[in-house]
């Protein structure tokens, strides 16, 4: 029997938007941008992962066993992150249409 370490995801951050983000970014804000674009293509996500020792034995069997059990350890998903991403977009979208639809002020 052997020790093996394999990695096992422990958890994910995702870079998310708020209504004030968008707010920002339409005053401006060159911050609030980049936080927008990061949000948008997605390069504000990271995955952690932990490192977890496991005995096996020698055989190929044993072996490609834990090499899946590392791959199989992420965690199920939900609804992919594009899709919130898409609808706080268009939701930020007619909110800006919206404003910049009324009348100046008097």
């Amino acid at each position: 029997m052997t020790r093996q370490t394999i990695f096992v995801e422990s958890g994910q951050s995702k870079a998310s938007l708020s209504g004030a983000t968008i707010i920002g970014a339409a005053a401006g804000s060159r911050s609030a941008r980049s936080s927008i674009v990061r949000t948008l293509f997605n390069t504000g996500s990271r995955t952690y992962y932990r490192k977890r020792e496991v005995w096996c034995c020698n055989d190929p069997t044993c072996v490609g066993a834990a090499a899946e059990a590392s791959r199989q350890s992420r965690k199920t998903r939900g609804v992919p992150i594009w899709v919130g991403v898409v609808i706080v977009a268009v939701i930020g979208l007619s909110f800006l249409l919206i404003i910049g639809a009324l009348p100046p002020a008097p």
